[in-house]
């Protein structure tokens, strides 16, 4: 079968799995409540409130409603025959059942140190009265074909919930929702400051606000101190991986679904870490079916199918007989074929292992089989998850390709980018692209597809504060649009230099649009503008889904904003971000030229007011071109001494020299130490620039008298892997053009060596 039919395949499976899921106003075909009290309560008049309760279910959500009261004489028999039948009528998978026990609690402290605590309802508060073991009848519960809501208006309602040697005393489909703990306050009577009046009056609330009624929302609004309870009411939720049970008004089956409306459509998708199984699928189905959104249409159906691991198994198991294609696996050197092969094997068998643990389902048709000591040898390599392995496998097969020595000529370099499996390989294409147009620019610019936007001046009066990257401002369809500036010196410019520069200001947009993965460490570019009078460019950035400014810099996080400052994993992590968005540019044939910590910035995720230090953004695009060509004169406030402290020595000042990998790499070993130290440079080392590369060498040849710089802070693996960077030893006397020993160096001495940290966070 083709990929197209086997897709299509598969979809047609998936739809009919969540076929009738959506599109309902309620998550029930029936429900019903059983009020319960006891026949003989006494002054209190429980018989009141659960004719209230019956009413409000009934008028108000449509439930079948019955009340049952306890006899004095075969109480726990009665109880139970009359549980069990309420159980069995009108049954089925989307049914709820409500119970409800209005009444007295005992603390069932009788004998009890020759036992365990049982829950027991009483019919009246005083001793001697008749009293049922509730804890032998909720059991039979379980045996409900829907679920069971539990509403406990008593004392010691906690001993129903209670935890029992072999685990979960209420069953699985059973939410509980109660008055009260074991203190020593006895629950309100029935009145207006009862459990139960409470209750009705919170899901009133609830359905007028929401049209629903969710049990553990109703919780956290009852737990709120105006509420006025004595006593602290308690919920237990549903089995694990099962949602809050929600009431909604229940309507006739006919009516029960409602038809779409052209309000939009939200588009959900789930990459998947192996071929998509009938299992599989029917997991996936399960988990969407619980209790979604009322808002989504019963029009709701899958429309594609992605396999994330699919492609890397097309690239590494494709065979090459006949002519294969250069970038062919068998075409590659004998060590990057073995490191593929050692990755995709690390991942195989961590999905066997997680298939064993019933975690996930079975990998054999990704994977051959893999005997379980090398799967629980492999599982102490520090790999966080599964997502972690999949982007190893993606990684090493792009840095093998990108260094193939073909790969420098235009022609095969252009084929490359043909092949078909390739172009499945998301990262590796953009990779070839963005070097494509690095080493093949096209001839006429002019020409070339690239967003050229007209804002009408939309950073008109607005200037960048000292070390600012990013400034926000809003046009046309974009509400957020995050601006950086490129400054040239117009006084001073030719005709010939302007031309020269926004033709390296088009090929800069034109590569900061390809990049789709994040492998780049980049924001969305949706175009540029020029403003004349400014004599500047504007480098234009949407947005990123599912986020918000306005933006931090690293450099504002290290000077202590209020906002917050990330753990000491997320450091770990940042410089790991960093350091492969560094390499992709430079293996992709590009130099950065500002790597600096107010170039890395960060932002809130919608409706979060605290900062995601888990996703670093890499800004300050102003210099970036490609490898070779020379470097663009600086604007006059970029060479002062403040900003020299974040460059190489052989570019400080009014240096005009072409701007090389290893100054990067030099501007990236100071940025460790800023993060390794959390302190900016210039406070940690109040020297001029020029000595500056000095003083820190200086510093780290100390090591061993006086304990190194960060060794402490960050380990010492960190902190060989700055010094490489600082000192300049990872260059190499004979490389190739395209610096790929260099590249080498820095992945082994620098980029494997921090990453060791990344994880120190997980639990």
């Amino acid at each position: 079968m083709d990929k197209e039919g086997k897709e299509d395949k598969i979809r047609r499976y998936a739809n009919r799995s969540i076929e009738d899921g959506f599109g309902r106003e309620n998550d029930y075909d029936h429900a019903k409540v059983l009020a319960i009290h006891w026949q003989d309560t006494g002054p209190e008049n429980y018989e009141e409130e659960a004719i209230k309760l019956t009413e409000f279910f009934s008028t108000r959500l449509g439930f079948e409603t019955e009340i049952f009261r306890i006899p004095s004489l075969n109480s726990s028999a009665s109880l139970k025959m009359t549980i069990e039948n309420f159980l069995l009528r009108q049954g089925g998978e989307r049914s709820l059942y409500v119970i409800h026990y209005g009444g007295h609690g005992d603390r069932d402290y009788e004998d009890h140190e020759n036992r365990r605590r049982r829950s027991v309802w009483a019919a009246r508060a005083e001793r001697g009265g008749p009293k049922l073991n509730w804890s032998d009848i909720q059991p039979c519960l379980g045996n409900a074909a829907g679920d069971v809501l539990l509403l406990l208006d008593c004392c010691c309602a906690i001993q129903a919930a209670r935890e029992q040697p072999k685990g979960r005393i209420i069953p699985g489909n059973v939410e509980m929702l109660a008055a009260s703990a074991m203190g020593n306050e006895k629950t309100p009577p029935p009145g207006e400051h009862s459990f139960t009046s409470k209750l009705i009056k919170e899901m009133e609330g609830h359905l007028h606000s929401n049209n629903y009624a969710r049990i553990s929302e109703l919780h956290k609004s009852l737990l709120q101190e105006d509420r006025k309870f004595i006593e602290t009411p308690i919920h237990t939720s549903l089995a694990a991986r099962r949602g809050s049970i929600r009431l909604a008004q229940l309507r006739s089956l006919p009516d029960s679904k409602r038809k779409p409306t052209d309000i939009g459509s939200l588009t959900l998708e789930l990459p998947l870490l192996m071929e998509p199984t009938e299992k599989i699928l029917d997991e996936i189905a399960e988990w969407l079916r619980d209790r979604p959104p009322h808002a989504i249409s019963s029009e709701a159906s899958f429309t594609s199918v992605i396999l994330r691991a699919q492609p890397l198994r097309d690239y590494i198991g494709r065979s090459t007989k006949g002519d294969s294609p250069i970038t062919a696996i068998d075409n590659l050197p004998g060590p990057s074929h073995q490191n593929i092969q050692s990755k995709w094997s690390l991942l195989g068998a961590l999905l066997q292992y997680f298939s064993r643990s019933r975690i996930l389902n079975s990998a054999a048709n990704l994977f051959p089989c893999y005997s379980e000591a090398e799967a629980d040898k492999n599982l102490a390599t520090p790999i966080k998850n599964l997502e972690d392995a999949v982007a190893a496998v993606e990684n090493v097969i792009d840095q093998s390709i990108q260094e193939l020595p073909e790969l420098r000529k235009e022609e095969q370099l252009r084929q490359a980018i043909r092949e078909t499996t390739i172009t499945r390989l998301q990262s590796t294409l953009e990779s070839l692209k963005i070097r494509c147009a690095a080493q093949f620019p096209p001839k006429n610019c002019e020409n070339s597809d690239i967003s050229i936007v007209d804002f009408h001046n939309l950073a008109m009066n607005q200037e960048p504060g000292p070390f600012q990257a990013l400034n926000i401002v809003e046009a046309g369809p974009y509400e957020n649009l995050l601006v950086e500036y490129r400054y040239y010196d117009k006084e001073n410019m030719s005709k010939r230099q302007f031309q020269l520069n926004e033709q390296r200001m088009r090929a800069l947009v034109n590569v900061l649009q390809m990049p789709a993965t994040g492998s780049f460490g980049t924001l969305p570019c949706v175009g540029w503008t020029s403003e004349s009078e400014q004599a500047r460019h504007c480098l234009l950035f949407d947005m990123p889904e599912g986020y918000k400014g306005p933006p931090l810099s690293l450099r504002e996080a290290i000077l202590g904003s209020k906002r917050g400052k990330p753990t000491l994993g997320q450091r770990f992590a940042i410089a790991k971000t960093i350091a492969q968005a560094l390499l992709k540019w430079h293996t992709s044939g590009w130099v950065h030229q500002s790597i600096a910590s107010y170039n890395i910035v960060f932002l809130c995720k919608e409706g979060s007011a605290s900062v995601d230090f888990t996703k670093p953004f890499l800004c300050g695009f102003e210099y970036t071109r490609v490898v070779g060509f020379q470097s663009t004169e600086r604007h006059p406030d970029h060479r002062k001494s403040e900003y020299d402290l974040y460059r190489h020595p052989d570019r400080q000042g009014d240096s005009m020299q072409t701007h090389k990998k290893e100054h990067d790499i030099y501007s990236f070993g100071l940025l460790l130490l800023e993060i390794g130290l959390w302190d900016t440079l210039k406070a940690a080392f109040p020297v001029p620039s020029p000595k500056l590369r000095t003083e820190i060498l200086s510093h780290l040849s100390k090591r061993n008298q006086r304990g190194g710089l960060v060794r402490f802070e960050m380990g010492a693996a960190y902190e060989q892997g700055l010094q490489k960077c600082i000192s300049g030893s990872l260059c190499v006397d004979q490389d190739d053009d395209n610096e790929d020993r260099l590249a080498q160096n820095f992945r082994v001495e620098v980029l494997q060596r921090i990453a060791q940290g990344s994880s120190i966070d997980a639990p």
